[in-house]
């Protein structure tokens, strides 16, 4: 398990920024946390990372399907059109790869508050995602 899946793990979709791609206590201390809820510590990062605890995979069929019944294809479309690359290729990788992507958890943080969605909506959409 990497550090952004046990940051997930322990805190789903939490917001950070930061480069966590190594999954080291440096990279750790250097995350600029973004949410509300506290900033889980090194040792409890460490301790999921070691665990044998199972990440959410999202099936990237699912998400473009989920999109379609909100009746936001198009609002979508140009949102990542408009968004800063790293943003369009969080939405690439979450849409083309099967698999675990913590990463889409956050974008859906992004898509609620842009969209309106109340939490239940948002909720309601991420399980509608799952493999």
């Amino acid at each position: 398990m990497t550090l952004a899946e046990a940051i997930y793990s322990l805190i789903p979709g939490a917001q950070y920024r930061g480069n966590v791609d190594d999954s080291t206590e440096t990279q750790y201390a250097t995350i600029e946390w973004c949410d509300e809820r506290p900033k889980p510590s090194w040792a409890d990062c460490v301790a999921m990372m070691a665990s044998d605890h199972q990440p959410t995979y999202y099936s990237p069929d699912k998400i473009i399907l989920a999109v379609d019944a909100m009746g936001k294809a198009a609002e979508l479309e140009a949102m990542i059109a408009a968004a800063e690359p790293r943003v369009r290729l969080r939405w690439q990788k979450a849409t083309t790869f099967n698999g675990e992507d913590p990463d889409f958890v956050g974008l859906v943080n992004y898509f609620q508050f842009a969209w309106g969605l109340s939490d239940d909506q948002r909720a309601e959409f991420l399980n509608q995602c799952k493999e």
